[in-house]
């Protein structure tokens, strides 16, 4: 079973907040501690210790300056495979494999923390890969032939904190090089690096350039570059900040028993259900959709990838002329299992969507409001929709707007004009305007 764990990322460390409070994930850290004994973290119950080598949940919370309940180590994470996913701030774990697109680097360990093999100016060298670290450090004969750029503040909760040099250093990562800010480390913990005969330290900068898939037990680092965006074509369906699965088997549509006019294996299954009179409603209460949801993991398979190529495929006539599509399409979407699918799934149909407003209006309605505010793609929905809606002069894509900006959707002057002079005609519009940006319209006329 795979966990999706959303953290944010505060003075640099990765935090996952959860049942038992603030979970610090370190993979630099040799040992778990926590103030209980035990510690539950993807779907499962670990010991932990109360204090290590000085390190202990109430240290941690004063150097990061947030209530830190329990640091996760190598000891827990090591049991699993885990995809840090920057593009969502999410977390990826299982006891199950993840295979992940990338650059892969072999992991070697001490006391349980992962290292791999780097290179600066063509030179080998080994380095600790460890969340816990705000910063990226190199050893001075190293760091110091590099531009320096200035002074940064840290902490290890042994020694307290301290400050260092900053310098500017290109990082050979197998095929891919990232420049990285690195400091260096006070001579106390350059001896844990001697011991271990490594180097440096990669920390957490390198999740503003990679997708970072962990895979201890295979002994693997991969670092998948993330898209800064996704271009045209079939690349634009493949999600990222996310594992790249198999293409979907060639049995597929004959397993369906159905005739498939569109050689898609989303409307075929939309059809299939619709013939069998199966449940497909989003939040039903009685069956769960599950004859439906479970046709779309096998369709999908364990990672999806088949399901969300099918639904950039689909063909938006089609798709809307079939009965109770609104709802398939938010279970399906809803359902793909990993992280960035949906979100690339959406950039993927704003290309097209224009060309049939009902499906625009469903799309940005059921599913692309409920993105964050600042969300990219939400907000290149919300652009072409408002040009949309004036265009078209579409009563539902409107009140969808409306709905989905709330107050904001005050900074739109068509827009709002659009909706007032609705308003004026439609008890329905005057009710949106008056919930939703707290307007009244003042009607020359009464509702008939």
């Amino acid at each position: 079973m795979i966990y999706i764990l959303p953290y944010e990322i505060v003075g640099g460390h990765i935090i996952v907040s959860s049942s038992n409070g603030n979970l610090l994930i370190d993979t630099g850290a040799p040992s778990s501690v926590g103030y209980d004994n035990t510690v539950s973290f993807a779907g499962r119950n670990h010991f932990v210790k109360k204090d290590f080598m000085g390190v202990s949940p109430k240290s941690l919370s004063g150097y990061i300056g947030t209530r830190i309940n329990a640091l996760i180590g190598a000891d827990i994470l090591n049991q699993y495979d885990m995809v840090i996913s920057p593009h969502l701030r999410q977390l990826l774990v299982s006891d199950e494999e993840q295979h992940v697109d990338g650059e892969q680097l072999e992991l070697d360990e001490f006391m349980g923390v992962p290292i791999f093999k780097a290179s600066v100016d063509e030179n080998t060298i080994r380095m600790f890969f460890d969340t816990g670290a705000r910063l990226s450090y190199l050893h001075p004969n190293i760091a110091q032939t590099y531009p320096r750029i200035g002074t940064e503040q840290d902490f290890y909760p042994s020694i307290g904190r301290f400050k260092t040099e900053t310098y500017r250093v290109p990082i050979a990562l197998g095929g891919e090089t990232v420049e990285l800010v690195v400091g260096i480390l006070p001579q106390l913990l350059r001896t844990t690096l001697m011991m271990a005969n490594t180097s440096g330290i990669l920390g957490t900068a390198i999740l503003s350039d990679y997708l970072v898939g962990f895979a201890p037990r295979r002994k693997k680092l991969i670092l998948q570059r993330l898209k800064k965006e996704l271009p045209n074509g079939m690349e634009a369906k493949r999600y990222p900040g996310a594992p790249q699965p198999a293409r979907l088997p060639g049995n597929v549509h004959a397993e369906t028993g159905m005739t498939s006019v569109s050689d898609n294996p989303f409307i075929d299954l939309v059809r299939k259900a619709s013939s069998l009179n199966w449940c497909m409603k989003p939040y039903c209460t009685t069956c769960g959709a599950m004859d439906f949801r479970s046709a779309l993991q096998e369709v999908g398979g364990k990672l999806g990838g088949p399901l969300a190529d099918a639904l950039a495929d689909v063909n938006l006539d089609e798709l809307t002329s079939m009965p109770n599509w609104e709802d398939a399409i938010q279970i399906a979407v809803r359902d793909l299992p990993l992280p960035g699918q949906a979100t690339a799934l959406f950039e993927s149909w704003l290309e097209r969507a224009h060309q049939n407003l009902r499906f625009f209006d469903v799309v940005l309605y059921k599913l692309i409001r409920y993105l964050p505010e600042d969300h990219s793609v939400r907000v290149e929905w919300i652009v072409r929709g408002v040009y949309l809606a004036i265009q078209t002069c579409d009563f539902s894509l409107v009140e969808s707007l409306i709905l989905t900006l709330r107050k904001n959707a005050l900074q739109y002057d068509q827009l709002m004009a659009l909706a007032k002079r609705f308003a004026k005609e439609s008890r329905q519009m005057h009710r949106v305007l008056r919930n939703a940006c707290n307007i009244e319209i003042d009607l020359a006329q009464p509702w008939h």
